[in-house]
């Protein structure tokens, strides 16, 4: 079959592959990861694919028009969010209208969510994926080239003359060695060089070494909509042979984003992926996704060693009582015990921090900067919480009356960025926005921090390129807030 996946156009560096999507305040733009791993397994299986970034390529809505009616696909599926959901489902319609011989599908979490809204505020759109999508398209599309119904199939949600149904949800892929290596897809349909990361070498790339996360945070989006509770590993022979891939075939990749949502659950396998990284000469750098409570010095000497450049912890508060209230699991003291050990083994931490939680004063949000100071993450980024439907925070924010709306139109500017979804006694949404900007500028314009700054660029001048391009939007978002 042809089928055309497609990451609709929105606005400019819209991040529907970001946790929390929006167009990124600095230069950051994410790969359509989703659907780079589910465009691989489609090829496996010997269909005809074209997978469409339109927010990397600039693409507006005519000419992607233009480019999938060119292509005439027999399947066309979409990759939505919940703050571009109006936009995404608009785009369906016309892709519906452009080719009506094509079956439309449309995924993501907030239609794995909502599927019967969403299917009735789109009359062109033929089914919903809920959750994991990968081999429900596959299945789809076997079923399809024999000339069959794929509607019975686990996953699928459908309107049949104004009826909604839903069938059960599709098992989790249990055998993750199965799937493709995201790099391969990525040289066969993208242009690498599209993409930047503030707090990653350029070009770098985007990989799952595991799905699911068995941390309960409430705000969290892909273990509560998407990928589960359950930590899914691969092998380490097949990391080991995406690894080779890189070293033989694409070495002018300069770092991996393990994007797992915590790739250190496992430690003692993270030791022996570090050991036989090692051991087998690979030079690529990686960041990975950690929880902040790694103490071990010598594991984080171990990971320095093994090409461990950088980490991603989610701080997101100083106030211990909201580090309760959203089921963190972690507290200051072993966040900061963590940065110290990180620090000393060498690795830089990009920290991330949330204003909004369950809690949250103008007290808490001054907790969260003292914190900050003492951990000293060498990048970071401030987040006003985002309410997603599905997440435990949605549903709170709900029944504790705090949600502004639930138009999803209303949760991102014309420009795409945040807007403020919930107000709270005592703390209004603009508080909480002014006090996002305040973080950031106090944190970034510290002379110690600048000297730093300064330091690591002597140290390696591949972090230039990544504190040139970080740096521009800084001081437009540091002069303008935007």
């Amino acid at each position: 079959m042809k089928i055309c996946l497609i990451n609709p156009p929105f606005t400019d560096r819209f991040c529907r592959g970001a946790r929390w999507q929006a167009s990124s305040k600095g230069t950051a733009l994410w790969m359509p990861i989703w659907l780079i791993y589910a465009t691989g397994v489609l090829d496996k299986a010997g269909h005809e694919t074209r997978l469409i970034d339109s927010p990397a390529k600039k693409q507006s809505r005519e000419e992607l028009l233009a480019e999938v009616k060119g292509f005439d696909p027999q399947m066309i599926v979409v990759y939505t969010a919940t703050g571009s959901i109006v936009n995404d489902l608009e785009i369906t319609d016309l892709l519906k209208r452009a080719c009506p011989q094509a079956t439309t599908v449309i995924t993501g979490p907030h239609v794995s969510v909502l599927p019967e809204d969403s299917l009735r505020r789109s009359p062109g759109t033929d089914y919903v994926i809920c959750r994991e999508f990968d081999y429900v398209l596959r299945d789809m599309a076997a079923v399809m080239d024999r000339g069959g119904d794929p509607s019975s199939l686990a996953g699928l949600a459908y309107l049949r003359d104004g009826k909604f149904t839903a069938n059960e949800p599709p098992p989790p892929i249990e055998n993750l060695d199965e799937l493709p290596f995201s790099i391969q897809v990525i040289e066969k349909h993208l242009n690498i060089y599209h993409y930047h990361m503030d707090y990653l070498l350029y070009p770098w790339v985007q990989t799952y070494f595991g799905r699911g996360c068995y941390a309960q945070c409430v705000f969290c989006l892909w273990p509560q909509t998407l990928m589960g509770r359950k930590y899914r590993k691969r092998s380490l022979d097949s990391i080991f042979a995406e690894l080779d891939y890189f070293r033989d075939r694409a070495p002018y990749v300069k770092e991996l984003m393990i994007d797992d949502d915590t790739f250190t659950f496992d430690l003692p396998r993270v030791r022996e992926f570090c050991e036989r990284k090692i051991a087998g000469g690979y030079k690529i750098n990686w960041c990975a996704n950690v929880r902040p409570n790694i103490t071990d010095l010598g594991l984080l000497r171990l990971m320095k060693k093994a090409g461990c450049r950088a980490m991603v912890a989610g701080y997101e508060s100083g106030s211990p009582e909201i580090l309760k209230r959203i089921k963190k699991g972690i507290t200051l003291k072993q966040m900061e015990d963590f940065a110290g050990a990180a620090r000393k083994a060498g690795i830089q931490v990009h920290g991330d921090f949330i204003i909004g939680l369950p809690g949250e004063t103008p007290g808490t949000i001054e907790e969260t900067f003292r914190a900050a100071l003492r951990l000293k993450p060498a990048t970071m980024q401030v987040s006003i919480a985002l309410p997603l439907p599905g997440t435990e925070f949605y549903d709170w924010l709900k029944e504790n009356k705090f949600l502004k709306t639930e138009d999803f139109s209303q949760f991102l500017t014309p420009e795409g960025a945040q807007n403020v979804m919930m107000d709270y006694p005592g703390l209004s949404g603009e508080d909480m926005k002014k006090a996002m900007h305040r973080i950031v500028v106090r944190y970034y314009l510290r002379p110690g921090y600048l000297a730093g700054a300064l330091w690591r660029i002597v140290k390696d001048p591949r972090e230039a390129v990544k504190f040139w391009h970080a740096g521009r939007k800084f001081f437009k978002y540091a002069m303008f807030g935007t």
